[in-house]
C-alpha cells in the first residue's frame, strides 16, 4: 500500500498536468474500490459501465471540488456508508487525516502538513450550505453562530469554507449571514484547526451541570470519540467537575464516530462498598468510575462507533436514548491519500453488532424528539432517574415493614423529603409523568410519610389528578383514609386499621357504614367482610363489633 501511494506521489511532481485530470483521478478511486470494497459484487454495478460512464461525466473537469463532487456521485452508486472523495477544499479533509493519524497512516499523513494535520477555519459543521452544528468551545460558537445560518459573504467576497479563511488565523473575518429572513454580520476570528485539540476543548467546553430541585444532571457533548484521547477526557469530567452531579446525559450528536464498544464499561453500576469494624476502622472499595444513570442524545449525525454504542445502550436498556434516528453507517473504513489533496474513505469490511447487522438501519431513540436541547432531553433523564429511585425507595419502605425494622423511622424521613422536593417539582406524578407502577409507588411513600401535612397537600393534588383519569382511585381511597384517621374523622372506605390498647387491631371508625360496600365496590375494592378477612377479623354479626368506638382521642 506505501509503494503504491509513494509511486502516485512520484507520478504527481513529475507530471502534474496528467495529476489534475478528472478521469485519472477517478481511475485511482475506482481501483481501490475494485480492489478493496467489502461487497465483491460492488453492490450489483458494471464496473466497467460505470468507468464509462465517469469518463464522459469528468471530461475536461479539474476543478477539485467539481471532480469530487462527480466522483462521490458514483461512488454513492455502491450504497454504502464509510465511502467517499475528499478533497482538501474542505474542512472534513484535513478532519478525517487527523482520526487516521495513528500507527502507519501517521507516517503517510504527517509529510503533508509537517507534523499533524490542520487547517484555518472556525470549527462549524456543514451541509449544502447551511450550518447544522457549530462545534462547542470553537471560534463560530463563540462569534454566535447558530444552526440553520447560511453563510453568504466572507470580507465581501462569496464564502467559502477554505479559501475565505486561510492564512488569516487570530485576524478578524466579517461574515454577512443569512438567518432566517434576515441578514446578519457576524465578526468571527479562525483559528489554524488542529481538529484533535479542537475536539477536546469543545468537549471540556460543552460539560456543564444542569440543576434542579430533585436532580441535578451532568451533561457532555462528544463531537468526536474517534480515539482513547477523547474517552479518557470524558472521564477527566466525570470523575471532576461533573462528579456531583446524580446523572449523565451524554449527548452523542456530532461529526465523527471511532468509539470503541468496551468504553460502555465505564457505566458498569458496580456499587461502592463501606466496610466498618468493631473498633470503628473503615475501608472502601472503589467501585464503578460512574455508577450513576446515564442516558443518550442521538441523531442522524450519530455514525461508526458511536452508533455501536448507542445499539449496545439500547438493547441493554441502560438509561434513555433520546432524540432522533443514527445515520445506519455501520461498515468498517479504510484511508488511501490520492495526489492532487484527495483522500478516499473506502468501506473495507461489513459489521454486525450482536450479530445484527445495521448497516442502513441505524439505532432509534426509545424518546423520538427531534434536536432536543440539553434541558429538554435531561428531563427525560430525569424522570427515568425518578422512576428507578422510586422503585429502590418503595422496597426499601416495603422491607422494612415486613421486617418490623428500627430503620423504618429513618427511612419514612428520608423517603418524605425527597417525596416533597418531587411534588414541588412536579405536583403529583400522574400516570403521563411516570407511568402507572410508579405513580402507585409515589402513593405508598406518601401513606407512609410521618407528616400528616404533607399527606394532606398530597390529597389535594392526588385528588384533581384522579379526576382528570391521571391517578388511581383505589390509591385515592386510602390515602383520603388514611388523613381523616390522622385528623381524627371517620374514614369514608374501610381502609384504615388501628392498633388499640390492650393488643389487637380494630377498624377505624366509617361514616355511614350501611352503604360501606357500595363505596367499595364503585372502586373495585373488595367487600369489608373480604378484606378484614387478612386481618382476622371477619368473625362478626355487626361491623361495631370491630370498629373502634367514637372516643378516639388515646388511640391514635
Amino acid at each position: 500500500m506505501v509503494n503504491r501511494i509513494l509511486l502516485l506521489v512520484f507520478l504527481f511532481f513529475v507530471n502534474p498536468c496528467w495529476a489534475q485530470e478528472g478521469n485519472a483521478t477517478f481511475d485511482r478511486v475506482w481501483d481501490l474500490v475494485e480492489e478493496k470494497f467489502y461487497d465483491p459484487e460492488l453492490n450489483g454495478l458494471d464496473s466497467e459501465s460505470v468507468r464509462e460512464e465517469a469518463r464522459i461525466a469528468l471530461e475536461g473537469v479539474d476543478d477539485p471540488e467539481e471532480v469530487a463532487r462527480i466522483i462521490n456521485g458514483f461512488l454513492d452508486k455502491l450504497d454504502a456508508s464509510h465511502t467517499r472523495l475528499f478533497s482538501d477544499r474542505e474542512p472534513d479533509y484535513y478532519e478525517l487525516l487527523d482520526v487516521f493519524f495513528f500507527g502507519s497512516y501517521q507516517k503517510q499523513i504527517r509529510p503533508i502538513f509537517d507534523g499533524e494535520p490542520h487547517y484555518h477555519g472556525i470549527l462549524v459543521h456543514e451541509v449544502d450550505g447551511k450550518i447544522v452544528d457549530v462545534v462547542p468551545g470553537g471560534p463560530a460558537a463563540r462569534a454566535g453562530l447558530q444552526r440553520d445560518d447560511r453563510i453568504v459573504q466572507a470580507d465581501g467576497l462569496p464564502y467559502h469554507p477554505i479559501d475565505s479563511f486561510k492564512k488569516k488565523a487570530g485576524q478578524s473575518v466579517r461574515l454577512q449571514v443569512s438567518r432566517g429572513d434576515d441578514t446578519v454580520d457576524i465578526e468571527v476570528k479562525p483559528e489554524d484547526i488542529y481538529p484533535k485539540k479542537a475536539f477536546l476543548r469543545s468537549i471540556e467546553a460543552s460539560a456543564r451541570v444542569i440543576p434542579g430541585e430533585v436532580y441535578d444532571i451532568a451533561y457532555v457533548r462528544m463531537w468526536s470519540y474517534a480515539g482513547e484521547a477523547y474517552h479518557d477526557r470524558l472521564k477527566e469530567l466525570l470523575t471532576g467537575k461533573l462528579a456531583e452531579a446524580d446523572g449523565l446525559l451524554l449527548d452523542l450528536r456530532g461529526r465523527w464516530g471511532g468509539a470503541q464498544p468496551q468504553y460502555l464499561e465505564l457505566f458498569a453500576a458496580t456499587p461502592r462498598l463501606r466496610f466498618t469494624a468493631q473498633d470503628g476502622e473503615e475501608s472502601e472499595t472503589e467501585g464503578s468510575l460512574w455508577n450513576k444513570p446515564v442516558g443518550l442524545v442521538i441523531d442522524s449525525t450519530v455514525s461508526s462507533g458511536k452508533e455501536v454504542l448507542a445499539a449496545a445502550f439500547r438493547k441493554n436498556q441502560l438509561g434513555p436514548v433520546i432524540g432522533e434516528r443514527t445515520q445506519g453507517s455501520l461498515l468498517g473504513g479504510s484511508l488511501h491519500l490520492l495526489p492532487d489533496g484527495y483522500a478516499l474513505y473506502l468501506a473495507t469490511v461489513d459489521v454486525h453488532v450482536d450479530g445484527q447487522r445495521l448497516e442502513g438501519l441505524g439505532v432509534g431513540p426509545s424518546i423520538p424528539e427531534e434536536n432536543p436541547k440539553p434541558e429538554e432531553a435531561s428531563r427525560h433523564l430525569i424522570i427515568d432517574i425518578l422512576k428507578k429511585d422510586l422503585a429502590w425507595r418503595a422496597d426499601l419502605d416495603q422491607s422494612a415493614r415486613l421486617k418490623n425494622s428500627s430503620l423504618m423511622e429513618s427511612i419514612d424521613k428520608e423517603n418524605t423529603e425527597w417525596a416533597k422536593k418531587v411534588v414541588g417539582t412536579y405536583g403529583w406524578p400522574t400516570y403521563s409523568l411516570v407511568g402507572e407502577e410508579s405513580a402507585h409507588l409515589f402513593w405508598l411513600l406518601v401513606q407512609h410519610t410521618p407528616d400528616p401535612a404533607f399527606q394532606e397537600l398530597c390529597l389535594t393534588l392526588m385528588t384533581d389528578a384522579a379526576d382528570s383519569g391521571q391517578a388511581s382511585r383505589t390509591d385515592l381511597a386510602y390515602l383520603y383514609d388514611r388523613v381523616q384517621m390522622y385528623n381524627k374523622k371517620p374514614q369514608k372506605f374501610g381502609t384504615q386499621l388501628i392498633s388499640v390498647k390492650g393488643g389487637g387491631l380494630k377498624l377505624w371508625v366509617v361514616e355511614d357504614p350501611e352503604h360501606l360496600d357500595l363505596r367499595r365496590v364503585e372502586l373495585d375494592m373488595p367487600p369489608i367482610r373480604e378484606y378484614l378477612k387478612y386481618f382476622e377479623l371477619d368473625d362478626y354479626q355487626n361491623l361495631d363489633e370491630v370498629m373502634t368506638d367514637t372516643h378516639w382521642s388515646d388511640q391514635v
